[in-house]
């Protein structure tokens, strides 16, 4: 007795279907406007990344953290249910009004990172952005190391049942 996936390979071959061959899945990246460096003084490369959690009623968090890679400094985390690039814009607006402009922001290619209105918001407050190669998170050890602190110290260690709590 032949297996069902033989008996539908045969049927397929005797009717002439095809299966589609399967595309590789094309990735969006961010196109970096600065050279890659290492933050030399403060306020000169901040890097960013987002966490992902779960309330304890099973409602959605997402929390954007920001890091000033010279002082390894924690400038920002932002706990909402979503977090788009026009909020990620205003919390970067508040920081700059807090702590100044950095000259350079280091991402992933996240959308919220690579949408073109954030680019140009960026670009005419003069902020050079380096993202990373995707599937690297080694090129943004300092935010990677912070957010696995993050979570084995407080996530994983604390029951929050509302935004509100988080």
């Amino acid at each position: 007795m032949e297996g069902r996936s033989r008996i539908v390979q045969r049927l397929r071959r005797e009717l002439g279907l095809a299966v589609p061959a399967k595309r590789p899945k094309k990735r969006r990246k961010g196109a970096s406007t600065g050279l890659p460096t290492k933050a030399t003084h403060r306020g000169h490369v901040w890097t960013w990344d987002f966490v992902h959690d779960t309330t304890m009623r099973g409602g959605k968090l997402r929390m954007l953290n920001v890091i000033d890679e010279h002082t390894r400094e924690c400038l920002c985390i932002h706990v909402d249910r979503r977090i788009n690039a026009r909020k990620v814009r205003r919390i970067i607006s508040n920081l700059i009004d807090v702590h100044g402009a950095p000259e350079h922001i280091r991402s992933d290619n996240g959308s919220e990172f690579i949408e073109r209105g954030l680019r140009e918001w960026l670009a005419e407050n003069k902020i050079k952005t380096l993202y990373i190669d995707p599937g690297s998170p080694w090129q943004n050890g300092f935010i990677e190391s912070f957010n696995a602190r993050l979570r084995e110290e407080c996530l994983n260690r604390e029951q929050m049942w509302t935004l509100t709590e988080a």
